[in-house]
Formats: C-alpha cells, sequence, structure tokens
C-alpha cells in the first residue's frame, strides 16, 4: 500500500473599498501552486504518449529529481485566480450584489486503479489457466499458487495507467448577479443569475483503445503489446447556467418559510446519467470525446423546493386556548413544519445490448427520431419509444448523444410534528415525529435504457424509498 502525497501553497491579497455609502467594491488576486501526487518511496509508474518523447510508447518509472520525475507531469505555475464582487444598495429596501472569479480545482481523489501505482511492478493482474477444460478445475487453492504466480513478465496485454506530461489544474470561471427586495416586513424576495464554465476538467480516457472493425481487439490497438491504457488528463469541460429566485419570510410570530425555484442547465463531456454524475465515464469513441457534449448527468431543468415552521398558536400568550396555565401546559408547544421537493427528472444516457463496434468501450445506439413520448402517452412500462433508437450496423458507432432522455421527475413531501416541553427557563425537551415521503408515493427511478433489450423503456426500480416515519426525543440544556 503507497503513501500519496500532494504540495499545495497558496497566497492571496484582497481589498476592499466603500466608493460611496451606498456601493462598496472588493477585488482581491489569489495565487496558487498545487503538486500532482507522487507516492513517497517512487513505486509509481506512467506510460508515456507524448508524442516526441524520447520515452514514447514505454512505461516510465517514478524516481528523485524533479516534477516530472516524481510525477510524470510538469508543475503547472500559472494558477493566478482573480476575484472581484461588488455590493449596491439601490434603495432602501433594494440591494444589488454580484462576482466574478476565476478558481483551480484540487487534485481530488485518485482511485488506486486511476494513478501510477496500477501499473507493473507495482500491480500485476496474472491469469493461471486450468490445465484442463473439464468441469471441474484442476486447481486447488490448498496447492497455493505457482513460484512466479507474480511475475510481471506473465501478464500478457497488461492494462496500464498514463498521465500527460502536460497536465494543467482545473480553471473554473464563476460569476452570480442577484437583486434582493424587501417586499414587506419580513418578506425578501431575491432573483439571480448564477453561471460557471469549467476547462481542463480530470477526465478518464482509454487511449488504447481498438477502432471499430472486425475480427481480435489486440491488433487494432494503437500499442500492441498492452491492454487498455487509462489515462486521466484535462480534456473535459462543463458549463452551468441559471435563474435562481427565492422567497424567504424571516422568523416571526411563530412562522418562517422558505421558498426558492431554480431554471438551470449543465453541460459537460465527462459525465453520464446512469451514475448520476459521481464518477468519469470512458468516451465511446476514444479519439473524439467532443461527441460526448451532452447534459450533465446530475443536471435537472427545473427544481422547487419549499419548507415551513409553524409554532402553532394554541395555548400561547394572548393567542387561543391561552387563557389558562391549565390550556397552555395540555395545548402549547406544537409544532409543524415540512419541505416540499417539485423537480424535474436527471438525464439517462441510452446504450445497445452488446458491442456492435466490436471495441471495448461502451457504444450508443443510432437515433432515428426523437424517441420522448407526450406526457399522456408515458407509463412505467413504456418511457420512452424504444423504437426511436437502433443497434448500430456491425463495426460502427451509434450517433445518438449521450445523455438524451430523462428519468421521471418527482414531487415529495417530508412532514414534521414536534412538541417541545419548557421544564426550565433554558432547558427543555423535543419530541419529534418525521414523515419522510408523507403521501407515500411511487417516485419512479430511470428507465431502462439498453436498446435490443426486451426491458428497454420500462422501469422497474423507484428512486425515492416508501414512506419512513422517524421518532425523536431531544434534550436541550
Amino acid at each position: 500500500m503507497g503513501t500519496f502525497l500532494v504540495d499545495y501553497y497558496g497566497g492571496y491579497l484582497n481589498d476592499s473599498w466603500k466608493i460611496s455609502p451606498k456601493l462598496s467594491v472588493n477585488v482581491g488576486l489569489r495565487y496558487e501552486l498545487q503538486t500532482r501526487q507522487r507516492e513517497e518511496k517512487n513505486r509509481q509508474a506512467s506510460f508515456d504518449y507524448t508524442p516526441g518523447s524520447p520515452t514514447y510508447g514505454t512505461l516510465v518509472h517514478a524516481r528523485d529529481g524533479g516534477h516530472r520525475d516524481e510525477t510524470f507531469s510538469d508543475l503547472d505555475k500559472t494558477n493566478f485566480a482573480p476575484r472581484v464582487g461588488l455590493a449596491w444598495q439601490l434603495n432602501q429596501k433594494t440591494v444589488m450584489r454580484g462576482g466574478f472569479g476565476i478558481f483551480y480545482g484540487g487534485t481530488g481523489f485518485y482511485a488506486i486503479s486511476v494513478s501510477g501505482a496500477a501499473n507493473p511492478p507495482h500491480f500485476v493482474s496474472i491469469a493461471i489457466n486450468s490445465p484442463t477444460t473439464a468441469a471441474n478445475t484442476s486447481l486447488k487453492l490448498s496447492d497455493g499458487f505457482p513460484a512466479d504466480g507474480l511475475n510481471p513478465a506473465r501478464a500478457i496485454n497488461p492494462a496500464l495507467y498514463g498521465q500527460p506530461q502536460d497536465f494543467p489544474q482545473s480553471e473554473i470561471y464563476q460569476a452570480d448577479i442577484d437583486v434582493q427586495r424587501e417586499l414587506w416586513r419580513g418578506w425578501v424576495l431575491s432573483i439571480g443569475y448564477v453561471g460557471s464554465g469549467t476547462a481542463k476538467l480530470r477526465g478518464q480516457n482509454d487511449i488504447n483503445a481498438p477502432k471499430p472493425g472486425p475480427g481480435a481487439v489486440q491488433p487494432r490497438r494503437l500499442f500492441l503489446d498492452f491492454g487498455a491504457i487509462n489515462t486521466l488528463s484535462g480534456f473535459a469541460h462543463a458549463s452551468y447556467h441559471s435563474l435562481q429566485t427565492k422567497v424567504e419570510r424571516r422568523f416571526g410570530n411563530g412562522f418562517s418559510m422558505l421558498s426558492s425555484y431554480t431554471w438551470s442547465q449543465s453541460i459537460d463531456n465527462s459525465t453520464d446519467g446512469e451514475d448520476t454524475g459521481n464518477g468519469p465515464i470512458i468516451p465511446q469513441n476514444s479519439f473524439d470525446t467532443n461527441a460526448e457534449k451532452g447534459p450533465s448527468g446530475f443536471d435537472v431543468k427545473h427544481r422547487f423546493v419549499t419548507s415551513n415552521v409553524y409554532d402553532l398558536p394554541f395555548g400561547r400568550e394572548g393567542r387561543w386556548l391561552g387563557g389558562s396555565k391549565l390550556a397552555r401546559a395540555v395545548f402549547g408547544g406544537f409544532q409543524i413544519g415540512g419541505i416540499l421537493v417539485a423537480q424535474t427528472g436527471q438525464p439517462v444516457n441510452p446504450g445497445v445490448a452488446g458491442n456492435p463496434a466490436n471495441t471495448t468501450n461502451a457504444v450508443r445506439p443510432n437515433r432515428l427520431s426523437d424517441g420522448r413520448l407526450a406526457r399522456g402517452e408515458r407509463s412505467v412500462d413504456r418511457w420512452f419509444d424504444p423504437a426511436a433508437f437502433a443497434v448500430p450496423a456491425a463495426f460502427t458507432y451509434g450517433s445518438a448523444g449521450h445523455n438524451v432522455l430523462r428519468a421521471p421527475g418527482l414531487v415529495n413531501l417530508d412532514f414534521l410534528v414536534g412538541r417541545i416541553f419548557r421544564l426550565r427557563e433554558t432547558t427543555r425537551l423535543e419530541l419529534r415525529g418525521e414523515f419522510f415521503n408523507l403521501t407515500n408515493t411511487a417516485h419512479f427511478g430511470r428507465p431502462n435504457a439498453t436498446i435490443g433489450s426486451p426491458q428497454a423503456g420500462r422501469i422497474t426500480g423507484t428512486a425515492v424509498p416508501n414512506r419512513q416515519v422517524q421518532l425523536g426525543l431531544r434534550l436541550v440544556f
């Protein structure tokens, strides 16, 4: 097990100017210097696929020396990040705020399978085959493994990991502008734009994937002596634009509310609807990564959320049934609340049964027509029209874009009912009952999007559990 190290240095300057009693500006500049990942004892390697490099096409082992010797990549020294923000009071009830900044992504988490430690001789995968083809293998664990069972020389067409020599940090450009207005006492409305653009995102790709064609896979690889060569490089990019609105009722007279609506679109070329954007995908065509451009795996176009808390007026001083201590003791302290979420569905990435292109990457179907059905035509047995897609001809890629379909949206209500018992001035006991998915509504998951499968278009699972009830008791002192 290796120990991976990353060095990070950062510094910043910033200042604020109050240009007028109603206008303030904040300006700053940050600089970051971050190394790529190295292993403390140089127990890692990288496949060099940089054309013109003297070690091109070979496995390079880490060694003591400069940044490239230890991490396989040049040190990115250009990470200057300016930021600017402003606040402008238009009148006593209206404020405008905005800002722009450049940010740099960190090294992030490296799975061991996509790091230099996954290369021989630090990691090897050896197949030990039975000498016979009988139904019962002659191999027994009690006999142990061959003495050279983990000899890297026994690996046939091993899978490797590669990292480019030019591997800059990810760049994120963020901007927002927001107008906040007090509508009436306690009620505030906010309307704003929030957007970002990201370049040089770390993406995963197999640069030794075979091109479509007949016959065995190995002869169609660029580097014939190796299998998949998974690389991390900065080919990925993304953008996000949104209109965000919010209405807030600050807590007063026992009631508070926060409601928000977001209309947004997120686009990238590196997240898949099937994994909800939690990890990278390897492109259908490793040599055309821009063909993966489409909705992000986590893209939700419309989302409305409202949360409310209300202290019921029963038994309160000067309110209903609050005239006596007995009434307050019996009816006072009750509280209700809830969270309502309504949103459109997340993307779904169509695929095909088998691999008609005869490659090692997942293949999408051809798209013959739109495929999305009108609201009244959709059902759990036919969420989209499978006939709008077709399995590609042999040895070709599919024409459908990634994440071109959508899963069902959801409308979900969580509810709270509780009571507060005040034992002393600074001590209280809280009893809470929480009901998740109060209405016990079935929130359906993604449809099967494997074209050629009998289940294509059908939904067989749910995305949110059925009603769940939770009771809690808390002492606050």
